[in-house]
């Protein structure tokens, strides 16, 4: 919990009660390498509703992911596949959309985009809570007044 900052390897959010407990996720499953059970390099935090969702889906290892794999829809606040998105990491990056884009991860989304945009909490609790949000307001040039 401390290393992740308490937050979801896959949806770089603070792991919210909207989001489920937080839960350790074996990236390669066990029923594929049960040899990698105990592994802490196979161990990844995750929010509840993504680690239930996941299974044994093939997902993009939040951990070579790099800018640009994914972008935010700010219409709808769906993650979409980023323009650097390599073509050989398309499928996986699909598969992984689909655990992003669970109706509480949306709705977390939007939650934290309304309270920065009321002013309710600053870019920097922002950025500390859900990084991808914030450096998607960045890009995207959606940055509240002031902070830009």
């Amino acid at each position: 919990m401390d290393r992740y900052r308490q937050r979801c390897a896959y949806l770089a959010m603070h792991i919210e009660r909207a989001t489920g407990s937080p839960t350790v996720d074996h990236f390669v499953p066990k029923s594929a390498d049960w040899r990698l059970v105990y592994e802490w390099t196979n161990y990844r935090l995750a929010a509840h509703c993504v680690n239930a969702k996941k299974g044994v889906l093939d997902v993009v290892d939040p951990f070579v992911v790099r800018d640009g794999w994914f972008a935010l829809d700010l219409a709808t606040l769906e993650v979409v596949r980023g323009p650097k998105a390599p073509k050989k990491q398309h499928a996986r990056i699909e598969r992984t959309r689909a655990l992003l884009n669970l109706r509480p991860c949306v709705a977390q989304r939007a939650e934290y985009i309304g309270l920065y945009r009321e002013r309710i909490i600053p870019l920097a609790h922002l950025e500390a809570r859900a990084p991808f949000i914030a450096s998607e307001l960045r890009r995207q040039g959606a940055l509240a007044p002031g902070d830009a």
